[in-house]
């Protein structure tokens, strides 16, 4: 998972229509993976730093969090400017997309008391990506990058009321994302020509189901174990 990106198992799916990756929505598991061993090595330097007494006694700098907003920032820069520029390596691009995100998500957790989150704020990070969006397809590319990540916050801590009683039910997210792809292709195998509504429906009730399951006998028993290890 760290070196390579298999998506494919000998005669399986072979003979979908579309691709024949097993689970396509798990690209993103080995980058996401290789992100977190940089965190463990921010982890174990932060780790080597703190015993290390410095110079000067009154000065306070933790180098971690500030490491993380620099791996933001310069991750950042390098994926705005391939696209720009044109440039189209795969490793290279996805590894300054990917640490853009993930560092992007860090830095948003290290300056967290500094972040405020409100409506206006809401309602003018949504009227800056559409204007970007009548502006250029490159405008909405760089505010797209740099604006999601509060837009997400928004989304997670604004709403309140009735709405938050569906976390009541679960968290069938991670589900969702790992069973849509295998059940999308044996449908597509198993029914040959399906409709894209059929298609849709389908997959959605099957799918749910499946992350219903895997929240409550499996996800949640799981995150149980972690009391083990804290």
């Amino acid at each position: 998972m760290i070196f390579s990106d298999a998506q494919q198992l000998p005669g399986v799916f072979y003979n979908a229509p579309y691709s024949r990756s097993v689970n396509g929505s798990l690209w993103t598991l080995p980058w996401e993976l290789r992100m977190y061993i940089v965190l463990i090595g921010l982890g174990v330097l932060l780790t080597l730093t703190q015993k290390i007494k410095p110079l000067n006694s009154n000065l306070k700098f933790n180098l971690v969090p500030a490491l993380i907003i620099v791996i933001a920032i310069v991750s950042t820069l390098f994926y705005i400017n391939f696209h720009f520029n044109g440039y189209h390596h795969w490793f290279y691009v996805k590894l300054s997309r990917f640490a853009s995100v993930f560092f992007l998500g860090g830095s948003l957790y290290v300056l967290r008391k500094y972040i405020a989150i409100s409506w206006f704020a809401f309602i003018t990070t949504v009227s800056l990506l559409l204007i970007s969006f009548l502006i250029s397809k490159d405008a909405l590319f760089v505010c797209y990058i740099l604006l999601t990540p509060y837009l997400v916050l928004c989304i997670a801590y604004l709403p309140q009321g009735k709405i938050l009683n569906y976390n009541k039910l679960g968290d069938y997210s991670y589900g969702t994302y790992i069973y849509a792809w295998p059940i999308q292709q044996t449908l597509a195998v198993s029914f040959i020509a399906i409709s894209p509504y059929m298609m849709m429906v389908s997959a959605f009730f099957i799918t749910l189901l499946l992350a219903i399951l895997s929240w409550h006998f499996i996800e949640k028993p799981a995150m149980r174990l972690k009391r083990h290890f804290i």
